[in-house]
C-alpha cells in the first residue's frame, strides 16, 4: 500500500558509473517536454568522465526507448549510441 510507504524525505542515492545506463529518447523527444540528447552528448559526457576518473569513472552505457521509432525522422540510435560509446572507450 503506496499510503503506508515511509517518508524519508530528500535522499542521495549513489550509483556506481560501472552500474549506471544511461537513458535517451530518440526521434520522438521534442526538446521540450522531453530531453533531446544526442548521441554525440552520450559521448561527451562518457569522454569526460574518463578524462577525469579513468576507466573507472566511465558509466556501463547507454539505452532508448521505442525500438519500433528506430530510424523516423532520419534518427538511428541504435547505431549511433554504439558508434558513439566506442569512440571513447578507455584503451
Amino acid at each position: 500500500d503506496v499510503n503506508n510507504m515511509p517518508s524519508y524525505g530528500k535522499v542521495n542515492i549513489k550509483i556506481p558509473p560501472h552500474k549506471l545506463v544511461i537513458g535517451v529518447a530518440n526521434g520522438w523527444a521534442d526538446g521540450v517536454k522531453f530531453a533531446k540528447i544526442s548521441s554525440d552528448d552520450v559521448a561527451q559526457a562518457q569522454r569526460l568522465l574518463l578524462e577525469r576518473y579513468g576507466p573507472k569513472g566511465l558509466f556501463r552505457g547507454a539505452m532508448f526507448w521505442t525500438i519500433e521509432e528506430e530510424g523516423n525522422d532520419g534518427i538511428f540510435m541504435a547505431s549511433s549510441l554504439v558508434t558513439a560509446l566506442k569512440s571513447c572507450k578507455s584503451s
